[in-house]
């Protein structure tokens, strides 16, 4: 019923960058062009400009760099894009790759009508409905690719086409990136030598008819001690993506393998949603950003300093900031933080009567959006989430009980809404 996706340490890596600095050509840079007639280019000042004559295609690009799409996952395109002083807006520009020895535009299109340079960034998917087929030699983009792409990318660059302004443009670009993450597996005994312990992650998608018993024994075989489940749940053409895993299945999945925890024993090994669960018992306070009643316990730093305000909304809208222009306890403080910390308390009602809601707090907001995009709406795993409060929640106080025995008897405080 679930798949381990990545085990053990995903590595974000800078697989390419082209900062386009020098004068001239773009070949100073080792890029190569194709120019409609009329319209030109080049590198100065720090960066690459392509200037278009009426409504036309142009592309820039390089082949110095193969993707291997095998090693890496989560593969991105990141760029910095602007509009010259001259003109009102940029052309549109999309992310082109060359696969198989053919084109293809990306379907996400980006305009700039600001003079500064804003980071555009792009998620590599391979599905057909994602990208348009590209005529190298007329520059034009064509139809919907026929089928998804596969294998690795052998050539990329930035498309620009001016339909959207039909008349000359100018688009400036900046600071080219791809990045991918690479996964490794370690079988090492990692707390036999003084070696620093980690934290494991493990993505969890519908694929597998058996699941707790199989991962909870591989980390015990591994040694692994401490370790975090992430249900995987996504959309694909405006829906729930096949692959997802249903709230039934994650509720199965957390009451079996909290069995395996609680046999094994809790002292042996962490899981953090159990440990969470704990600790609200205990404390009344939650060490899972999922279940607090907001979300402010940090933020997330990007390798071009860039900040938002969480790790699952790396989104424009989200953007705090840069560490490079700001100091960080600046961002972390922000209105738009603050904003955002504040969404976690709008739930509807069916929320706030159900009895576990002292508990949970509605969920993650990410799990909120994901049908509706509304973040009012309940936890896509609500029902998943019910099934485990309802079978382990007795259990654990129990456990509790019998491990710190004068203390837990006054426990029942921090539940007693929840009943």
């Amino acid at each position: 019923m679930f798949l381990l996706v990545s085990a053990n340490i995903g590595v974000c890596q800078q697989l390419y960058t082209e900062p386009f600095t020098g004068s001239g050509d773009v070949n100073v840079v080792g890029w190569n062009s194709m120019y409609s007639t009329g319209s030109g280019g080049g590198v100065t000042g720090g960066f690459a400009w392509v200037w278009h004559k009426g409504n036309c295609g142009n592309i820039i690009y390089t082949r110095e760099y193969t993707v291997d799409i095998s090693t890496y996952s989560n593969v991105e395109f990141r760029f910095d894009l602007r509009r010259n002083s001259y003109y009102s807006t940029t052309p549109e520009v999309s992310i082109a790759v060359e696969i198989g020895g053919s084109w293809y535009v990306s379907k996400t299109v980006f305009i700039e009508t600001t003079t500064t340079f804003q980071n555009k960034t792009l998620a590599y998917s391979p599905s057909k409905d994602n990208w348009d087929t590209l005529n190298i030699a007329t520059l034009s983009r064509g139809t919907t690719a026929a089928s998804d792409l596969s294998g690795n990318i052998t050539g990329f660059g930035l498309y620009s086409n001016s339909r959207n302004v039909g008349s000359d443009c100018t688009a400036e670009y900046d600071n080219f990136i791809i990045t991918g993450t690479v996964t490794t597996y370690k079988s090492a005994d990692f707390n036999g030598d003084g070696v620093v312990d980690f934290h494991d992650y493990a993505a969890m998608a519908n694929a597998w008819l058996t699941g707790a018993d199989e991962l909870f024994a591989f980390f015990v075989d591994q040694k692994i001690r401490y370790i975090q489940f992430i249900p995987c749940v996504e959309k694909e053409n405006g829906r729930i993506a096949s692959y997802s895993i249903t709230p039934e299945q994650y509720g199965r999945f957390l009451c079996r393998l909290f069995d395996l925890w609680l046999s094994h024993g809790p002292e042996k090994i962490s899981i953090r949603f159990f440990d969470s669960v704990m600790s609200f018992i205990v404390h009344g306070q939650h060490t899972i950003c999922s279940f607090r009643n907001r979300c402010n316990d940090y933020v997330v730093v990007e390798h071009n300093g860039d900040v938002f305000a969480c790790d699952f909304f790396v989104q424009e809208e989200w953007r705090l900031g840069n560490i490079l222009q700001t100091p960080i306890g600046e961002l972390a403080t922000s209105p738009a933080k603050r904003r955002f910390s504040e969404l976690k308390t709008e739930v509807k009602n069916q929320c706030l009567v159900c009895r576990y809601f002292a508990i949970c707090r509605g969920g993650c907001l990410k799990d909120r959006i994901i049908v509706n995009n509304d973040c009012r709406d309940k936890d896509y795993f609500c029902v998943g989430y019910q099934m485990f409060f309802d079978y382990a929640l007795s259990k654990l106080m129990q456990k509790l009980l019998n491990i710190i025995n004068p203390k837990a008897r006054s426990l029942s405080g921090n539940l007693r809404c929840c009943s």
